[in-house]
């Protein structure tokens, strides 16, 4: 089963998971990994 990571599923999940967090832009990283999807999460921080 495939499940396409969006922004907005990411968001969801950090939304969820770590509250305190949901206030930081998400922005996608140019070049992910190919089984993964890496995103910005605000200015200093990455999640995958």
């Amino acid at each position: 089963m495939n499940v396409e990571v969006t922004e907005f599923l990411a968001k969801e999940l950090i939304a969820e998971q770590f509250p305190k967090w949901f206030h930081l832009p998400i922005k996608p990283v140019e070049f992910s990994g190919h089984d993964n999807r890496t995103f910005h999460l605000g200015d200093e921080m990455l999640i995958r």
